[in-house]
């Protein structure tokens, strides 16, 4: 008689694929930060962290093809939607775990960092917005941790970036 493969089991499967994807994205992108703030030529700081997000990417995909096709052999009646549901639990825990570390990163290790970047920003659309425009970001100035965790999320349950 054949197992049907549960919820349960493939989110307690996904769990562990989901650990070992969020470490992977989420050590790149601190190492990205820490390669952004040291004291290379602004040259050699762009190449390597475009060379740092490349493998990020990279090795993300060929992470995910290997524990989905571990999965896949773990469970030889798995569906296709299975695996994919499968895939689908990885990414999004994986994403779960690099919003973590970015939250971390905006609130602790790099702050000033990532409050630079959010004014920059703001500072561009400033001529464009209306006259509460200096309370809106002067809030979002306040919440930078908050924002980069919820603009992380999406990101990386989507394309694992």
């Amino acid at each position: 008689m054949e197992e049907n493969i549960t919820r349960r089991k493939i989110w307690d499967q996904a769990g562990v694929a989901g650990l070992i994807l969020g470490m992977i994205l989420a050590i790149a992108m601190l190492l990205n930060g820490l390669i952004l703030n040291s004291q290379m030529s602004a040259g050699a700081s762009s190449i390597t962290s475009l060379l740092v997000s490349l493998f990020r990417i990279g090795g993300y995909i060929v992470a995910m093809a290997y524990f989905m096709g571990l999965f896949s052999g773990l469970n030889p009646q798995a569906t296709q939607s299975e695996i994919f549901r499968f895939g689908r639990a990885a990414a999004i825990l994986a994403a779960l775990i690099n919003a973590a570390a970015g939250f971390a990163d905006a609130a602790y290790l790099n702050q000033e960092l990532y409050v630079n970047q959010y004014e920059a920003i703001l500072e561009m659309f400033k001529p464009m917005m209306g006259s509460d425009f200096n309370t809106t970001s002067g809030w979002m100035l306040r919440h930078v941790p908050h924002l980069t965790f919820f603009s992380c999320l999406p990101n990386a349950a989507i394309l694992g970036s």
